[in-house]
């Protein structure tokens, strides 16, 4: 009977140690790279436990229905199974904005449902060929940095990533409009926080422009609700009053507040002395935040193709990965 036992349990510790090795693994991909949410049950009408961005690898623990129960760190929870992909979205073959030259269907899409352009090349100064209608889909031929080349309407050119999406979005009248947090459309889409550089206040204006009046002047950790997204803009309401922050001064989470476990200290080294760039994003393509002298003690929240989300102080931001080491100076 003993024996018996002894097997039984080896048995289990077996098919055990097989059901941790075979996890499954799946990656956040947001067709607009807005934070998407992870909800406390398998419903929209569920309160949210946190935000995910675009890259982030989640454990897969079971599916129900069109949702997927997840784990991220030391959370669980429920996140809609149409934003999580098998492949790192920041792969060789996908370098922005989740787009894979293996999905050769991408579809175009703003949030506020207007026509986005077409261009002749890489950048907001290249001519428009056309306006291509939000929902429309088109044949990817390249991805690259910040930009994709996609062939549509018989015309080929150039769209910037964030107007780009591997999941065909869904009629806005039925779902809202931001495809990571469906509701009604003017409802609060989501909750975010301001983040400036080195606490600088940041300017909330009356219209999505920079030549447009400012309503007031927020403070880096001011918690705010984003109503909708155009473009490189986000309509918020905060204090009582609505307008526009420019997204690269928004964050999912309280500045200071997400430190994942596998977070490490590291140390800024270059091999000439000077001072390195903080990057607002993972390349040379985002213009510079800040730089940071050598010796400077930083921590690594995570890394992109080559490149580290690090804070330090109130900075966050990526800096290439080359420039840090774990050696103390």
């Amino acid at each position: 009977m003993r024996k018996l036992i002894s097997a039984l349990l080896c048995i289990c510790l077996m098919l055990s140690c097989a059901m941790a090795s075979a996890a499954t693994y799946r990656f956040v991909l947001s067709p607009n790279s807005a934070p998407v949410n992870v909800r406390n049950g398998a419903s929209k009408n569920t309160p949210a436990v946190t935000q995910l961005v675009t890259g982030t690898k989640v454990t897969v623990l079971g599916t129900e229905g069109s949702w997927t129960h997840i784990r991220t760190g030391n959370k669980e929870g429920y996140i809609m199974t149409s934003f999580l992909t098998e492949n790192d979205p920041y792969t060789p073959s996908a370098k922005k904005a989740g787009l894979t030259l293996a999905d050769t269907t991408v579809y175009v899409i703003s949030a506020n449902r207007r026509p986005v352009n077409l261009r002749s090349g890489t950048g907001p100064q290249s001519p428009v060929l056309a306006q291509i209608p939000s929902g429309s889909s088109a044949k990817l031929i390249s991805s690259g940095s910040g930009w994709s080349k996609v062939q549509v309407g018989g015309k080929t050119g150039f769209v910037n990533n964030e107007y780009l999406a591997q999941v065909k979005p869904e009629d806005p009248k039925k779902t809202g409009n931001n495809p990571g947090d469906p509701g009604d459309p003017g409802d609060p889409i989501g909750t975010a926080y301001v983040q400036s550089v080195n606490s600088a206040p940041v300017n909330l204006r009356l219209s999505p422009s920079r030549t447009s009046s400012v309503l007031a002047e927020l403070v880096t950790g001011t918690r705010l609700s984003v109503l909708s997204r155009e473009g490189s803009w986000s309509k918020v309401k905060v204090n009582g009053k609505t307008g526009y922050i420019m997204n690269l001064y928004l964050s999912a989470n309280a500045p200071g507040s997400y430190t994942p476990a596998t977070s490490y200290t590291a140390y800024v080294t270059s091999g000439n002395g000077k001072p390195v760039r903080v990057r607002y994003g993972a390349g040379t393509g985002y213009h510079a935040i800040t730089a940071l002298d050598v010796d400077s003690t930083v921590t690594v929240l995570t890394t992109v193709n080559g490149w580290a989300r690090i804070r330090c102080g109130n900075v966050e931001g990526y800096i290439n990965s080359k420039y840090l080491t774990t050696q103390k100076p």
